[in-house]
This record gives C-alpha cells, structure tokens and sequence, in this order.
C-alpha cells in the first residue's frame, strides 16, 4: 500500500509473517503427507521422476515428494520461505 511517503508496510514480509502463523497451524504433518499422497496419484507421478514446484512456500509438499524418491526444484517468490 502507497501512502504520501511511500511504502506503508512490506507486503512480502507481511505475507510470510501471516504464512508461518496459519499454515503451521492448518497444516500438521498428516494433513500435508495426505496432500502429497493425494498429488502422487492425481498426477501420476512415479519414484524418479522430475517435478517443478512452484510456489513451494516452505516446501512441505516438496520435500514428502522429495522423500518418496522425486527429483524436485521448489520455487517461490519468498526468499524467507524457501530458506
């Protein structure tokens, strides 16, 4: 948001702050294995195979795919996030 002087916050920061707080919460470790599984068999994706994400955040989906055996490339706008 642009105020008479510039920049009233930092959007980005912003966002992340808001993402770390809700997401922890709504995302346990069942909810996201569960997520991964559910895009594992939607995609047909196979032990090996390349998968981009993108908007990975802070990779819970990419790493679970990485776990399972994928090579994965997780890429996001928030450099707080994929750190």
């Amino acid at each position: 948001m642009e105020g008479p002087r510039g920049q009233l916050y930092d959007l980005a920061a912003l966002f992340d702050d808001d993402y770390a707080y809700f997401h922890s919460a709504l995302f346990t470790n069942d909810i996201s294995d569960a997520h991964a599984a559910m895009l594992w068999d939607l995609l047909g994706i196979d032990y090996g195979m390349s998968v981009l994400d993108v908007g990975c955040g802070e990779g819970r989906l990419s790493n679970r795919l990485a776990e399972a055996g994928c090579v994965v490339t997780g890429i996001d706008l928030s450099p707080t996030l994929v750190d």
